[in-house]
């Protein structure tokens, strides 16, 4: 419903009412008044509600108020309704009207503050008392002509009004008639016509009203009608933005902000089964701007009364926009003062289910059993998506647990749940268990997944398949929807040259405003990354889009400390591990077994064996499962363990070195080619060095690392240094052993990386891309830093 926003900054006496008051009254306010009210306006202007009441009814409870200038009192009257308006305390707000009436010098002059009366009995229903105080007091003139026609609809459309506990829904459980919109139409044009030009949106008859602040009253007014009663969004949305410019204030925001959501889900209000696509991302964006912009207000009080009223759509926004770490902050902070705790408690559970793959069992109990099942059954299918790339025997095993318990649960009423029954079938490639769904489900219940492409590519008709996906990609392009579809369906059959078309295409020609966000730019650069195992490429586009992923720093930060990892640059550990520490009281459950496994790295390759070996107890204490037995090579670096901490010469990947004589004959070999290690100091005594780890295990297998001590400084990859923390957990070998201790204390070693920036610059093409890590972090840092000497 609306709300009072006239702040009244200037009063206007009556001066008909004054000659019929004693001669002796002051009606001029008194200089100590005039700077109380200047002062008052200054916080009006801010609206700092909360620091206004605080001055003004300081002044309204002081036992000589009676006595003060008429115009000081209707100031104060004026600034303490303005503050109810704010806060929605209506009530409040009329109590203080009936107390203050009985002074007779306000009563004479209620011109202005009949019109803030007008909206009061607007807000609480009474359409009969607003619309009688504004035909009887209404001295504003077409200001109040226009109110008084706005409440006059209301009263129309919304008779029983004032019989309705709590706020009214802008939209009913079901849409309205074709009957009904033909009426609310024909009352909303009848409206426009006679304040608005159809031509421009502007006023009619602008020298009727009395200033700037009238003006926006009135756009204003007509705005919350418009979107809140007539539904006519973009209309209301046009008078708003209008009303923000004569006069920005939170309340504008927040109707631009309710109805800028309304016209973004527009399409899916009614729709018993919802598509992504169906969302208006670009009118969700600039929904999500105007609520931000109220939501972070510096008064906390008035915060609280937006939240009321807004927070929950602002909450659904953010949900759509996946934006959950944001999500998660508003909720902890403002969840007592959302209303509607059914809604509530079910955007928060789907949001835990999306986003943490859990829901706690105090927030399961409070759904129904619909909602329980489903939101079960998300967090089951959250996990089989999360798992699908990270851990493939844990992806099977979550996929048969849910076709398992789909099957106990047949029939599926609910369309949720089939959905995500349907596309782990199809997804996880079970032939059988789809025809079996087929058998006993409704024909229409297939529609989509036949439609789309995705029967065609499970009976690996590729052809087909990429058709239809392309075709469903054509008719939306909605990024959240059709667009992660498309590129799952290219990534999983490999299409890489149609899959980079595709990137190419969208990013010359964005659809909206989704792919123009630093999300969009992040997730080409992380699927270079993880689906493409592809670190070089993924360094190249990383600098490449930077400007854009920048926009969302812990974005950015997040995607560069994934590549870092995937490159051995543990560069910058100390401030590294504080911000993972920052992101754990920030990610899910799940997230936090990947972010412990990098501080847990970057403590080892930087020798902080300590510091590492406490992590690994943090983790056991907290039950956090370990990646790849890591925590066994910490403790194997620490060290010397017991022989099940060693994983053996076995494996796929090849171990970097090895203590066997065989082996360092090789590496010496190769080395004594070379005429500066043939030389005392490496012929580099008083300089600094870039050398290879070969060579220092060459020095310490020909007894000569007293020779070290003479150079300056030697810098040493951190690939170099996890090569050969990786070899010693191949097997114990006091030899190897024996470098890692004198590395780890030698106050002229340098453990380095080159810098990010440079290196991802660097990566232009194939260069490089058959070289190990360590060659190409020596030769990026090697031409980083040209005044050091390379030595490999």
């Amino acid at each position: 419903m609306p709300q009072n926003i006239f702040k009244l900054r200037d009063i206007d006496v009556n001066s008909a009412s004054v000659e019929v008051l004693p001669v002796n009254k002051k009606f001029d306010m008194q200089l100590f008044e005039k700077k109380i009210i200047e002062k008052g306006k200054q916080l009006i202007n801010s609206e700092q509600a909360t620091k206004l009441y605080d001055l003004y009814y300081a002044e309204y409870e002081k036992q000589d108020f009676a006595s003060k200038s008429v115009a000081f009192k209707i100031n104060i009257v004026c600034g303490l309704l303005w503050y109810y308006g704010v806060l929605r305390k209506d009530a409040e707000a009329v109590k203080l009207l009936d107390s203050v009436y009985e002074d007779k010098e306000i009563y004479a002059n209620r011109n202005k503050i009949s019109f803030m009366q007008g909206q009061l009995y607007c807000n609480l229903r009474e359409f009969d008392k607003g619309i009688e105080v504004l035909e009887n007091n209404g001295r504003n003139r077409i200001l109040s002509e226009l109110l008084l026609d706005i409440i006059k609809v209301y009263k129309q459309f919304l008779p029983d009004a004032n019989h309705i506990s709590g706020q009214i829904p802008v939209y009913t459980k079901s849409p309205r008639s074709d009957e009904e919109n033909k009426r609310y139409r024909e009352a909303y044009l009848g409206l426009k016509k006679k304040y608005i030009n159809p031509d421009t949106y502007n006023l009619l008859n602008l020298k009727d009203y009395e200033d700037r602040e009238s003006e926006s009253v009135a756009y204003y007014w007509l705005g919350l009608a418009s979107g809140q009663l007539f539904h006519e969004h973009k209309e209301a949305i046009e008078y708003l933005l209008r009303a923000s410019e004569l006069d920005d204030l939170m309340v504008i925001h927040e109707e631009l902000a309710n109805n800028y959501f309304e016209l973004a889900r527009t399409e899916l209000r009614y729709e018993k089964n919802p598509k992504k696509y169906q969302i208006d991302v670009e009118c969700l964006f600039k929904a999500k701007i105007h609520f931000q912009y109220i939501m972070n207000f510096s008064d906390e009080e008035v915060v609280h009364s937006f939240v009321e009223k807004s927070g929950f759509a602002y909450l659904q926004t953010l949900y759509w926009l996946k934006e959950y770490i944001t999500f998660y902050d508003f909720y902890n902070k403002y969840e007592k003062y959302l209303p509607d705790k059914d809604y509530i408690w079910m955007l928060k559970a789907e949001t835990d289910a999306e986003y943490h793959h859990i829901v706690g069992n105090d927030l399961l109990k409070k759904l129904n059993p619909k909602d329980r099942s489903y939101i079960e059954y998300r967090c089951v299918y959250g996990r089989i998506e999360l798992f699908h790339h990270i851990n493939p025997a844990e992806y099977v095993r979550l996929c048969n647990a849910l076709i398992i318990h789909a099957q106990k649960d047949y029939p599926i009423e609910d369309r949720r749940i089939f959905q995500m029954v349907l596309d782990v079938a199809i997804t996880g490639k079970s032939i059988q268990f789809y025809e079996d769904l087929r058998k006993q489900y409704p024909q229409e219940y297939f529609q989509d997944a036949e439609n789309i492409g995705f029967v065609d590519e499970l009976y690996g008709n590729m052809e087909a398949a990429y058709k239809k996906f392309s075709k469903m990609f054509e008719e939306h392009k909605d990024y959240d929807g059709s667009f992660r579809i498309m590129k799952g369906f290219l990534i999983r059959n490999k299409k890489r040259k149609e899959y980079n078309h595709l990137y190419d295409q969208l990013m010359a020609d964005p659809p909206d405003i989704s792919y123009e966000q630093p999300q969009f730019y992040a997730d080409r650069v992380r699927e270079e990354l993880l689906d493409w195992n592809d670190k070089f490429k993924a360094m190249e586009l990383y600098s490449l889009y930077y400007d854009q992923i920048k926009g969302d720093m812990t974005l950015a930060k997040e995607l560069e400390e994934a590549i870092k990892i995937n490159i051995a640059d543990y560069s910058g550990y100390e401030e590294r591990i504080a911000w993972n520490r920052y992101m754990l009281t920030k990610a899910p459950q799940y997230a936090k077994i990947q972010i412990y496994d990098t501080i847990l790295k970057l403590y080892v390759a930087n020798m902080k064996y300590k510091e590492a070996v406490a992590v690994v107890e943090e983790m056991q204490q907290l039950k956090i499962p370990f990646m790849s037995r890591f925590d066994q090579c910490t403790m194997v670096c620490a060290r010397p363990q017991k022989s099940s901490f060693y994983v053996g010469w076995g494996g796929k990947i090849r171990a970097s070195f090895s203590s066997d004589k065989n082996f360092i004959a090789g590496l010496l070999n190769r080395a004594h080619l070379n005429y500066w290690y043939r030389m005392p100091g490496l012929n580099a005594v008083g300089m600094e060095i870039i050398v290879p780890m070969r060579t220092i295990i060459c020095i310490f297998r020909e007894n000569r690392q007293k020779e070290l001590l003479a150079i300056k400084r030697i810098h040493i990859m951190y690939s170099g240094i996890i090569g050969l923390q990786d070899s010693l957990w191949r097997e114990e070998s006091p030899f190897l052993r024996m470098i890692l201790q004198w590395l780890e204390k030698a106050d002229n070693v340098v453990v380095a990386a080159p810098d990010f920036m440079f290196a991802c610059k660097e990566m232009k093409g194939d260069n490089m891309i058959n070289d190990c890590a360590e060659e190409v972090q020596i030769n990026l840092y090697a031409k980083e830093h040209q005044d050091y000497i390379c030595l490999k």
